[in-house]
């Protein structure tokens, strides 16, 4: 498992992207440091080494001078007087070798293509391609600048039939001329149907954190403990990656042999435990990897012209029951949280997937009053490749006093000037409908009065659903439907194939491009 290497080779996650924008839009992704070899151009914006050390280049009011030379990344940042107080020098000169690089994530400008946003006399440019991307729409942030990229709902709901509630924290939002506003934006090849969209306001005593479950519930935090152990199934630690709500992610190594004798991975988490506690506030951080995300537009493009049959059937309940039975089985899109009850593992909760480009934190709450002792002990077994983890932790306080407002957009105007207001109060199948790559909505809401001795935390309550654009004339490829629905790990073993076969594809791309 990468993790654990002294040469860690991450899972491919952004190999194909391109990603376009202007710099009004503060989008960060990662590559590996393979990507980067290839092509030393990117805008290096943060370094994480294995040890976990973040040199965050953002953070400087000056740009740093980064050059690639003898496996080494060397920088030089030049400092601001404020900054210069605790460093007379002026400067900050040092290096990095690229054998200690866990992953980078960086920015690539192009004019090739830009989306231009006018709201309120600010003027936001974004614009997001991305080849590998094939799940749910971007919503964005005004922070009183300029639009930041903060939320992708409903991801996986790729039929009606799958329609879902979805709640994106917008952590840059911020209130402007008393007014909040955010953008909905349709960045990829599919067909967007949002049936509602409305704004969160959580008033919530102060020293306190509020992260919704899966159940419609926001949950107050208020003295949540990490994990004392994290170990994956041979025994290596680590605690170091999912410890801190940051960038230093836990995957699985993707670039696996076909034979194998697993196709899982599997952590295992020990919390500390009250010995009376009966229930705990299980808060978590993970997501679907980008190349998960594709997987949803390959096994869909099997069924040809039946996926429109397909999409009609989950309308029935035994056939919708069959489908989360294998999601179950699977673990591809839910995971099932395992508590350890004296020697079994009982699983007591399930986690849904999300992003990939932004993972949402949640809560879910687990009965463990048959755990005897003062630890907990979870295990969790991600199929290969499907899965990213960024943080854990336990709470065991009780729910405190929150206030939460929803808020209709009062003004929303779309691409083509439309008022789309009343589409998007209510869940009526009355859709805002965004079937064009680039198509966006400008929202705007009222800012209601601060709450006296309560802090605010802001979500974007989004229920839809999107179609992906596929080849519908093909013939429905049912032997390998048939294996992926009865043989159970198939889907992974048919996931790395394509991988590996898409892989080559991009390889021999770039050779071509070369001669």
């Amino acid at each position: 498992m990468f993790p654990i290497q002294p040469y860690p080779k991450r899972i491919l996650l952004l190999f194909a992207l391109i990603f376009l924008s202007l710099t009004a839009c503060k989008t960060t992704t990662e590559i590996t440091k393979e990507e980067y070899l290839e092509d030393t151009d990117w805008r290096i914006e943060k370094i994480i080494t294995d040890s976990g050390k973040i040199i965050d280049f953002e953070k400087y009011h000056f740009k740093p001078i980064i050059a690639y030379k003898d496996s080494f990344i060397h920088y030089v940042i030049p400092l601001s007087k404020k900054e210069s107080i605790d460093n007379p020098n002026g400067v900050i000169e040092d290096s990095v070798n690229i054998n200690d690089v866990h992953s980078l994530y960086v920015k690539k400008f192009s004019a090739l293509a830009t989306t231009g946003c006018l709201l309120g006399g600010a003027v936001g440019a974004i614009a997001v391609i991305v080849a590998t991307k094939e799940s749910c729409p971007f919503i964005y942030s005004f922070d009183g600048k300029q639009y930041i990229f903060d939320g992708e709902p409903y991801g996986g709901a790729i039929c009606e039939a799958l329609k879902r509630t979805d709640y994106s924290l917008l952590e840059h939002l911020k209130q402007t001329n008393g007014k909040y506003k955010i953008l909905l934006s349709n960045q990829v090849d599919e067909t967007q149907y949002t049936d509602e969209l409305k704004l969160l306001v959580v008033d919530h005593e102060k020293n306190t954190a509020v992260v919704p479950d899966y159940n419609d519930n926001f949950l107050t935090l208020e003295n949540s403990l990490l994990p004392i152990r994290a170990s994956d199934q041979k025994g290596d630690d680590i605690l170091k990656f999912l410890e801190k709500d940051d960038l230093f992610l836990w995957k699985s190594d993707f670039d696996y042999p076909l034979e194998r004798q697993t196709w899982r991975d599997s952590i295992y988490l020990t919390f500390p435990k009250p010995v009376n506690a009966t229930s705990v506030k299980f808060v978590f951080d993970v997501g679907t990897t980008l190349w998960g995300s594709q997987m949803l537009k390959r096994t869909s493009e099997l069924r040809g012209n039946k996926v429109k049959e397909w999409y009609s059937s989950l309308n029935n309940p035994m056939i919708k029951s069959q489908l989360e039975a294998w999601n179950l089985r699977e673990e591809v899109y839910k995971l099932k949280v395992n508590v350890k009850v004296g020697e079994r593992w009982i699983t007591k909760g399930i986690i849904l997937g999300g992003g990939p480009f932004i993972t949402e934190k949640r809560v879910i709450t687990l009965n463990i009053s048959d755990v005897k002792g003062e630890n907990l002990d979870i295990m969790l077994t991600p199929p290969i490749g499907f899965w990213t983890f960024n943080y854990f932790a336990v709470d065991y306080s009780k729910q405190r006093q929150i206030y939460i407002t929803e808020l209709n957009p009062n003004a929303v105007k779309s691409s083509n000037d439309k008022e789309i207001t009343e589409l998007l109060s209510s869940v009526d199948s009355r859709y805002y409908i965004e079937p064009v790559k680039g198509q966006q909505v400008n929202l705007e809401f009222k800012a209601p009065e601060t709450r006296k001795g309560f802090d605010r935390t802001l979500f974007a309550k989004t229920t839809g659903y999107y179609d992906i654009h596929l080849d519908k004339s093909v013939p429905a490829n049912f032997a390998i439907l048939n294996k992926i629905a009865f043989e159970p790990g198939y889907i992974v073993k048919y996931s790395n194939l394509q991988y590996l076969n898409w892989k080559k594809e991009i390889a021999s791309t770039q050779n071509l491009g070369k001669l």
